[in-house]
């Protein structure tokens, strides 16, 4: 008794020391998970169906592994559902098995020991029930462990790569898989083979043939047990890479939009609390940063925004860049999402249009080609100048939501850069595959250049 408290105290501490937090919550887990097995051996002796409390049993051991360990997220909940229709369509299979294969009642090692002299064998429990709870229960680990690899590694590459398809994340789900299977099947093979060593010697020392061996009873039951438990971590691997890749691009679908609006509300609230002091220095620091730019001196076709009350203010930009003899373009909003560029000489040509009065080019319809009364076409324009509600140092930038900054900067191969206010950036923005990544961000006190 003394030696396992010892090497429970032990395993306890290496688990605070090692794992800290993470550790203690696992323990916590680990304790949660005997007390669901205790409780289902109780329930089974008062009478309970061993099938049912074993179903019942995996559901809160998957849920308490998972959920608790791991919190309330998007790959958790993945590796939650693909785990357990994985038990659950092992539970049949292995309910028609054991039918088949007879598993029930005790094996060559169990009658030559002390079950038939000390123990009764009216215990009202059906055995074949009890040896279908068995092997679903020794699955389990091997089964959850191997869902949360694939979950969260195709998570983190979800998270870096927002672009990829459902598909491309099933694909690179089945990549991962391949490399955690040979690991996982080799310390499932360990495993029950270091508590079969017992077995391979009884059945060596009374000189068993191979043929006797894979037909007693004691080495199909450990053989079931590796089978099975192999069979469900090959395919957990897809399914967990196929639910996986399901929820995490509907995630993002469904709340990328509203993590935006979030953003944007809350820059909107900081904005509004800026001093007009501030915005002056601001807007002039970032002017001056601009200015200086190697690549708005050489460049002669200069795209810029006409600032909105509250943007950055541009007016030195083109003032300068009118001076310098540049060619200035400036946007016009056709419809929603649809955004041209027009020359212009001087600000003069610029007039209030639309419900939110932006100043726009004078004269220009909105149906010009490329050449005609100064529209500019996408390709000829070598810097960009370009707004943002918020942007972060990485050069993810967040606009107002219509789009159409997105849409036209992805026509052209222009040097694109991004001005905001210090007191504006964000640590993080949420972008998806049609948002454009600049190439440089300005503040009033940095530059960084992001290619």
């Amino acid at each position: 008794m003394s030696m396992i408290l010892i090497l429970a105290v032990i395993f306890f501490l290496l688990m605070l020391l090692v794992g800290g937090e993470r550790g203690a919550i696992s323990f916590i887990a680990l304790c949660g998970n005997a007390a669901v097995l205790v409780l289902s051996v109780l329930l089974m002796t008062a009478g309970f169906h061993p099938i049912l409390i074993t179903a019942v049993a995996a559901a809160f051991i998957n849920a308490i592994t998972l959920v608790y360990q791991n919190g309330r997220n998007t790959k958790t909940f993945a590796a939650l559902i693909s785990s357990g229709i994985m038990i659950a369509v092992l539970f049949l299979w292995v309910l028609f098995l054991s039918g088949r294969m007879h598993l029930e009642g005790l094996n060559e090692i169990d009658l030559q020991g002390d079950f038939p002299v000390y123990y009764s064998f009216n215990i009202q429990i059906n055995m074949a029930q009890v040896a279908v709870a068995m092997i679903i229960i020794g699955l389990l680990g091997a089964v959850m462990d191997t869902a949360v690899a694939v979950s969260s590694a195709l998570y983190e590459v979800h998270r870096h790569t927002p672009e990829l398809t459902a598909k491309e994340l099933f694909q690179s789900g089945i990549v991962i898989g391949k490399d955690i299977l040979a690991t996982t099947l080799n310390t499932l093979y360990f495993a029950y083979i270091g508590e079969s060593m017992m077995l391979l010697l009884y059945l060596r020392k009374y000189n068993y043939s191979l043929v006797s061996m894979m037909n007693s009873k004691a080495f199909l039951e450990e053989f079931t047990c590796i089978m099975v438990s192999a069979i469900g971590c090959m395919l957990i691997i897809p399914l967990s890479a196929a639910v996986s890749a399901k929820l995490f691009r509907a995630e993002k679908g469904i709340n990328l939009d509203e993590q935006k609006r979030q953003v944007r509300k809350q820059m909107k609230k900081i904005s509004a609390g800026l001093t007009q002091k501030y915005r002056r220095h601001a807007d002039a620091a970032i002017t001056d940063q601009v200015l200086k730019l190697s690549q708005y001196q050489s460049a002669q076709t200069l795209f810029c925004f006409v600032s909105l009350p509250g943007e950055v203010d541009t007016s030195g930009i083109l003032a300068d860049a009118f001076a310098n003899g540049k060619s200035v373009c400036v946007p016009k909003c056709i419809s929603d999402g649809v955004m041209k560029v027009y020359q212009i000489k001087s600000q003069e040509e610029l007039e209030e249009a639309g419900a939110y009065h932006i100043l726009e080019p004078k004269g220009r319809t909105g149906q010009e080609h490329p050449g005609e009364n100064g529209c500019v076409a996408p390709e000829e324009i070598e810097l960009a100048i370009i707004p943002c509600v918020s942007c972060s140092r990485d050069g993810k930038r967040l606009g107002h939501g219509g789009g159409y900054y997105d849409r036209y900067l992805a026509q052209t191969s222009a040097y694109k850069v991004v001005v905001c206010r210090e007191k504006e950036m964000c640590e993080e923005i949420p972008v998806d595959a049609h948002d454009v990544e600049m190439d440089l961000v300005i503040t009033e006190n940095h530059i960084k250049k992001i290619t």
